[in-house]
């Protein structure tokens, strides 16, 4: 059977929390979840790829992919195939230290805590995909062009929901540091 998911992120840069939505439909059923990220987060593609993943572990969860399944996954991120493969790695680049106004040492933490995450999520596709027998196609839809056809109508739909899960942990992270302070 083919699974169709849709999946978005959304992150802000000053305080690094993040949203993230799918959308899943199939005979089985259609199904639109969202969420917002539990660890601080600086790279958007990190965030693409963790919004996908969490997207397919859901459907995994309610029984909406089962083994011997095609999964189609639709992304506005071109770097998503290449974090969920393992084939993306971060790099200590001066020029990037940089223009981010870190120091070496800041820069170094980044790159390990991504290629963390990225091993993470790599790992967490394997498991869950290739070892479970799941044909995977991957579609990159034009992100932030609004309702003028099917495809976009859902990613814009995604796109407004991660928006929306991550201005509300915007909302949760200030009130708590407020507390805290």
């Amino acid at each position: 059977m083919n699974v169709t998911i849709f999946s978005d992120a959304s992150l802000c840069p000053e305080t690094r929390v993040g949203g993230w939505a799918g959308w899943i439909k199939s005979d089985r059923g259609v199904l639109a979840i969202d969420g917002e990220f539990r660890d601080l987060l600086i790279d958007t593609t990190i965030a693409e790829a963790m919004a996908a993943i969490n997207s397919i572990c859901y459907a995994i969860s309610r029984n909406q992919i089962e083994p011997g399944d095609t999964l189609v996954l639709a992304t506005d991120n071109n770097s998503v195939m290449n974090v969920l493969e393992g084939r993306s790695k971060r790099k200590f680049r001066w020029k990037d230290a940089r223009r981010r106004g870190w120091t070496m040492k800041e820069h170094r933490i980044y790159i390990n805590k991504s290629n963390s995450q990225l091993n993470q999520i790599a790992s967490i596709y394997k498991t869950k995909v290739i070892d479970a027998g799941i044909a995977l196609r991957w579609n990159h839809v034009k992100g932030h062009r609004g309702n003028i056809d099917k495809r976009s109508a859902v990613n814009h739909g995604c796109d407004r929901r991660a928006k929306t899960a991550m201005r509300n942990a915007r909302k949760r992270s200030k009130k708590e540091a407020a507390s805290e302070g």
